[in-house]
């Protein structure tokens, strides 16, 4: 009977529409893993628009690849905004105005290559916030901490004053940004190996919803200072943007503007709201004032010394180094990448109706996200990409899930990254705009790494002393270590800088420490929460024509030519040869 409800399984009821095409209409969850078959509605492929491989109008292409392109364009400016003083950038905007441009220049790049050679499914590649502790951890080393002569201002100082701005002190932001951009390079080849290999499933065994609440909470708690920072610059300006967000985002879901735009119309209304206060003359013009960094003309004149077409090339600002205590530290960021993209991967899929990816989709997927974050290196950027969440909302809202219109979407990105002029105009908003922007942001990483906890036995005392001590000691490690650089002292000075990135790094400590005790204290696979998050990626899947959006565009009729291809686990025919051979040589037995 077990045999006969597995087939069964794969089995879609359908309804036949009035032009002769089939229409899935039910989907059934894995029988083998319930007791019971449970059937549930996918209203959101019934009602979608253009499915993944349709291909809309071209200028609605434009229209709607403008749209997902926004979606990423907010991560791509805010996060070298916040790494620029780890740099030693300071205010040297014209620098951060091409740092911007080549942030949206590399993940253009890697939207295309994701959309077009990796999943295959309509979803924008963007900057992650997991790649922001491994830098902060690295250049919080004595070796490549900022002179204070440059961060504080100080001209008679023990260190030569640096002129922002000088080629002496873009060389010297530039050294820190190669050292980045290289260990991000390195660390960027294990994503590669992960997916090319098919490890992923494997390790996939020992991480669950425990280890990937605690990395990814602890993503967002270890960024609230730098909100308080940027927000305490104009508390005012910062709660407005707060409110502009709830506002649209909450209160204003019914109209479609509000809910795919929300972040883009509070940063310009934000944005708005402090030029009309600067030239009423409500903002002070003294520099030392409260609220003067939320004048609209303190950097303006970054637009005229910037160009109109700036094309990114690699190795832009130097040639990458290495630096093996950074690797380590990138690390931690392409493990919590790799877990984000794999639930952003199914969630696209429901959404789309593409049927559930396959292993070998997910393998390439993974190997393509780390041959863009290795892309980010080589450019420059120094910040990996991930997909984002939040076009996967928007495909929701829009009824748009068109694997063209995220291409587009990725040319686009490209584009704004060669004009220098757009750049610059992004580096005109004030900090505390930012402010209130990263007080949702980072909110929003820190409970998305929360809603994993659905899955587990919360009632469990084991599971809520695990996520309890790893959270914890995920700030505390961290932030004694950071305090207190000389404490690491082995000897070896390598290993020393090694063991302070890895442990200066907030989301490493507790994935760790989650992970080691998620694996060795005594608990059932219902009560860690690895039962109902299997269920939950099986079921409303409608497997009807998956091989076809999954395959590899334009040589996939040459490959099934060959058996060696189901021995390569980013093919389509990953495993599928082999097992129609067991099947037949077991049926002739």
């Amino acid at each position: 009977m077990k045999n006969e409800n597995s087939e069964i399984e794969r089995i879609l009821t359908t309804d036949v529409e009035p032009n002769g095409e089939n229409k899935p209409r039910l989907h059934s969850v894995d029988i083998a893993e319930t007791d019971q078959p449970v059937q549930i509605e996918n209203s959101q492929t019934n009602t979608l628009l253009y499915g993944v491989s349709d291909v809309p109008p071209w200028y609605l292409c434009i229209f709607l690849g403008l749209q997902q392109a926004f979606t990423g364009i907010a991560g791509a400016v805010e996060l070298p905004i916040i790494l620029r003083e780890s740099v030693c950038m300071g205010d040297d905007t014209v620098g951060l105005s091409e740092w911007i441009g080549t942030t949206l220049f590399t993940t253009g790049l890697a939207t295309i290559m994701q959309s077009f050679i990796g999943i295959r499914l309509p979803i924008v590649q963007g900057t992650t916030v997991a790649f922001l502790m491994p830098v902060f951890a690295l250049m919080s080393q004595p070796d490549w901490k900022c002179p204070s002569s440059l961060t504080q201002g100080i001209e008679n100082s023990s260190t030569p004053f640096l002129e922002v701005g000088s080629d002496k002190h873009r060389e010297m932001w530039q050294t820190r940004l190669s050292v980045v951009s290289g260990s991000l390079m390195v660390a960027s080849l294990f994503q590669m190996i992960l997916g090319m290999t098919g490890m992923i499933g494997f390790l996939m065994r020992f991480i669950g919803p425990i280890t990937i609440c605690s990395v990814t909470s602890s993503i967002g708690l270890s960024l609230f200072p730098i909100a308080v920072s940027y927000s305490s610059q104009q508390w005012y300006i910062a709660l407005s943007v707060i409110f502009f967000v709830t506002l649209f985002s909450q209160f204003l879901k019914r109209w479609k503007i509000f809910t795919i735009f929300p972040v883009i119309l509070s940063l310009g209304l934000g944005w708005l709201l402090c030029f009309v206060l600067t030239y009423t003359g409500v903002l002070t013009d003294q520099k030392d004032g409260w609220g003067y960094s939320a004048r609209t003309d303190i950097k303006s004149s970054v637009i005229g010394k910037t160009s109109w077409l700036r094309v990114p090339y690699p190795g832009q600002f130097g040639l990458p180094m290495v630096n093996i205590a950074g690797v380590c530290g990138m690390l931690a960021g392409v493990i919590a990448s790799v877990l984000e993209s794999i639930g952003d991967y199914y969630a696209c899929a429901m959404q789309t109706g593409a049927g559930r990816p396959p292993s070998h989709a997910i393998n390439r997927g993974v190997a393509v996200e780390g041959l863009g974050c290795f892309l980010c290196g080589l450019w420059g950027s120094g910040i990996g990409t991930t997909s984002y969440s939040e076009n996967i909302a928007a495909i929701n809202i829009t009824r748009v899930g068109s694997r063209r219109v995220v291409l587009v979407a990725g040319l686009i990105l490209v584009i704004l990254g060669c004009l220098g002029k757009v750049s610059a105009i992004f580096v005109t908003i004030p900090h505390p705009v930012f402010g209130g922007l990263f007080h949702v942001t980072f909110g929003m990483v820190m409970t998305v790494g929360l809603t994993y906890l659905q899955f587990v036995d919360m009632s469990s005392p084991r599971n809520i002393f695990v996520i309890g001590i790893s959270i914890c000691t995920g700030q505390t490690i961290p932030t004694w270590l950071n305090q207190n650089q000389s404490s690491i002292n082995t000897g070896h000075p390598i290993l020393d800088q090694v063991i302070s990135v890895m442990l200066g790094t907030h989301m490493f400590v507790a994935g760790l420490i989650a992970c080691l005790l998620d694996n060795i204290i005594p608990g059932t696979q219902l009560e860690r929460g690895f039962t109902r998050w299997k269920k939950s990626t099986v079921a409303s899947f409608d497997h009807t024509g998956a091989s076809s959006v999954y395959g590899l565009p334009y040589f996939q009729k040459y490959l099934n030519r060959f058996t060696w291809p189901s021995y390569i686990p980013v093919c389509p025919a990953f495993k599928a040869k082999r097992k129609r051979s067991m099947k037949t040589t077991f049926s002739s037995e």
